[in-house]
């Protein structure tokens, strides 16, 4: 599964009240890409 989001909190929702609820989910790895794009 790939999700991209704008915001972590929208992460931790999603994280605590879907994907961790799903059946037969066991465990669950995340991996965060951080990046700034400044505009001039």
């Amino acid at each position: 599964l790939h999700v991209e989001l704008r915001r972590g909190e929208t992460f931790e929702r999603i994280h605590r009240e879907t994907l961790s609820q799903l059946p037969g989910v066991t465990r669950l790895a995340s991996h965060f890409v951080i990046r700034e794009v400044v505009t001039r």
